[in-house]
């Protein structure tokens, strides 16, 4: 005889019953049973995932490229790249350039990098 496989899948057990056929060429049947879900104290993060102090006091100033520009490992320094039009977010690190314009700090897939902004 036959036992039935047990498998839980998510907080339910669902019980499944072969077909099975005999030397007499009898068949048995198949079944499928559901039980309700229990619940356990396992979790997946640690709590809490926010903890006091976490917030935001000073949030960063987002900046909106609208054309291609390039990025340098410092101001006034050599390119290291180039970004396609897009919004993207700063460090809060700004500097004076010379020319009257800023070269503000930016997130980068290389890293942190500068971008010129010329102010108007």
């Amino acid at each position: 005889m036959n036992k039935p496989a047990v498998e839980t899948v998510e907080g339910t057990a669902e019980t499944v019953t072969g077909t099975t056929v005999d030397t007499t060429g009898a068949e048995g049947t198949s079944t499928t049973t559901e039980t309700p879900a229990t619940t356990t104290d396992e979790k997946m993060f640690e709590e809490p995932l926010v903890k006091p102090g976490d917030e935001v006091l000073a949030p960063t100033m987002l900046l909106n490229l609208l054309e291609r520009t390039w990025f340098y490992d410092a101001p006034n320094g050599k390119p290291i790249g180039a970004l396609g039009s897009q919004v993207i977010d700063t460090t809060g690190e700004v500097v004076d350039g010379f020319d009257g314009g800023e070269w503000v700090q930016v997130y980068t897939w290389k890293g942190k990098a500068w971008i010129h902004v010329a102010i108007q």
